[in-house]
């Protein structure tokens, strides 16, 4: 007996055979077709459609597809995720339901990376506290050397070796008293333990975080700017819920036919500004072949969100005595709790062939909030360098001048 499919991962797995024909060898409806054939005492000897469709229609009004195969009897039924509809129903019967689809917008996982992440390793009252403690240091470390009464130096230059320190870079001079040595040791542990807790709670938070994708809903696909992609029946199906107040008219414009999922995925995580309508459940089997090949997926798809729900049904000829005989088999397996266990089956060997996976590449844009921290410790330390400097010599020369004025002072006496 003649079945129409395509191989349509994960519910439906074929081997490719001789004479145009395909070799049944997993997925769940794999597993009901070759059971149906088993309880009713045939063969199935699976053919390829004439297209890789369930059901298009051509300009000139040819029918090509699954379904029009097996209206003009080519085959004996035909299966794959396949929609009922009052327009096939004039076609071909219809069996009682198997399984249940979700078609899904599947998008690019653009990460949200929030620029408020540098200010939000710690909280308000504890940057607070910390900015107080550089200022408050800054002071207790100029009075320190007006105890020694230095009056050449400025305060600046407590405070820019307290910005130092407090940023982890070195500082050109040491404190010469000991009480500016014992302030200075103190200081340094607090700094170690402030950048440390900060550096650790900043990667913590870098390392924890997966991209997540800013476009939630098909809103988000227009204002994106993305183009919409599916197969042809997917394109059918989203003009069949087309409604005045949707956006979903916009969408199919937009819309670009691309039939093999992987390609379309492929693409998306190249880069390419493309939202992508196909079965939830095709989407997940080819992010676990993502996952297990250790690779991370940069696709998202829209899981709360069906485009279209409906039951999944076998198709026959009209007035074919094969539907009422398949609609007792198909109760008596869903029933059963068969359909159940052969889910479980194809996830079981799902995990026995995955490995452990570690995430040890990093794009530039995860790594953009290291590189701000970088430049925000780099660059007030380099101006601090140049201001000392420059107040160094503003220093040296007023101390100079100021010199040279006590021992005009002293002659003149």
């Amino acid at each position: 007996m003649f079945v129409s499919t395509m191989n349509l991962m994960p519910t439906m797995k074929l081997r490719r055979g001789v004479n145009d024909t395909s070799r049944i060898v997993g997925g769940i409806e794999g597993h009901l077709i070759r059971s149906i054939a088993e309880q009713m005492n045939f063969t199935p000897i699976v053919k390829k459609p004439s297209a890789p469709e369930k059901f298009l229609v051509l300009p000139n009004g040819t029918f090509i597809g699954v379904i029009a195969d097996v209206a003009e009897e080519k085959v004996h039924l035909g299966i794959g995720q396949i929609r009922p509809t009052l327009r096939r129903a004039m076609l071909v019967d219809f069996t009682v339901p198997y399984n249940h689809e979700c078609i899904v917008w599947t998008v690019p996982a653009r990460a949200n990376y929030d620029p408020n992440i540098l200010r939000a390793v710690f909280s308000p009252a504890v940057s607070i506290l910390a900015i107080l403690s550089v200022l408050l240091s800054g002071g207790l470390s100029y009075v320190t050397w007006k105890l020694k009464a230095e009056n050449c130096r400025s305060p600046d230059f407590d405070l820019f070796d307290v910005i130092s320190v407090s940023l982890t870079h070195a500082i050109p001079r040491p404190p010469a008293s000991l009480l500016g040595k014992l302030f200075f040791l103190l200081y340094l542990n607090y700094s170690r333990v402030l950048s440390t807790a900060y550096s650790a709670s900043l990667a913590s938070i870098l390392a924890s975080r997966t991209p997540m994708p800013t476009i939630v809903d098909e809103k988000g696909i227009l204002d994106a700017g993305l183009r919409t992609s599916g197969t042809a029946t997917s394109r059918d199906m989203l003009a069949d819920q087309i409604t005045p107040e949707s956006d979903r008219a916009e969408l199919l414009n937009r819309y670009e036919v691309i039939t093999r999922a992987s390609e379309a995925l492929a693409r998306i995580s190249r880069g390419e500004d493309i939202a992508y309508l196909r079965h939830l459940s095709t989407i997940n089997y080819i992010t676990a072949r993502y996952v297990r090949a250790g690779k991370f997926p940069t696709f998202h798809p829209l899981r709360d969100q069906c485009v279209i729900s409906y039951n999944s049904v076998i198709v026959t000829p009209k007035g074919s005595f094969l539907t009422d005989e398949m609609n007792k088999i198909i109760r008596r397996i869903t029933q059963s709790g068969i359909y159940e266990y052969w889910t479980n089956i194809d996830n079981t060997v799902d995990k026995i062939v995955k490995r452990p996976y570690s995430h040890s590449s990093y794009t530039l844009t995860q790594l953009q909030s290291i590189f701000v921290l970088y430049l925000f410790c780099l660059v007030p330390a380099f101006l601090a360098f140049i201001t000392e400097l420059i107040i160094s010599e503003i220093n040296i020369n007023k101390c100079r001048s100021l010199t040279a004025s006590a021992v005009r002072r002293r002659k003149d006496r």
